[in-house]
């Protein structure tokens, strides 16, 4: 449902936006909706949050290690410059899979019974 499951009713706030694609064109404001992500877009998206950066700072510490043979506060410095240059790398591929779309949330069907979702809403 609206507001991240679980999480969102231990937070309880009140409305979410979500701006979500959708080819369904009998929709109205007020339909209850169910809308969700590409699950292979969830887990390499996390796999890449977490992964990338942490590469990157790996990297960079064990070339100025190994290949450098430097100071160990310049291998400190090395891991997080590093760590830095894979967060830009990570901003980059997120602000690529935005700019196609593919992080936009869909509408996958109007939601039934139990399955309530999201409610439909005109956007501003």
């Amino acid at each position: 449902g609206c507001g991240g499951g679980v999480l969102g009713k231990l937070v309880k706030r009140g409305t979410s936006r979500v701006r979500a694609l959708t080819d369904m064109s009998d929709l109205q404001v007020g339909d209850q909706v169910v809308i969700g992500l590409d699950e292979r877009l969830l887990v390499s998206g996390s796999v890449m949050t977490y992964l990338m950066p942490l590469l990157c700072m790996l990297g960079a510490a064990f070339f100025a290690e190994l290949v450098l043979q430097t100071t160990d506060l310049a291998v400190a410095a090395a891991g997080l410059l590093g760590l830095g240059a894979g967060l830009l790398l990570l901003r980059g591929y997120t602000q690529r899979l935005m700019q196609r779309g593919e992080m936009q949330p869909r509408v996958l069907r109007k939601a039934t019974g139990k399955n309530v979702g999201c409610q439909v809403k005109p956007t501003s």
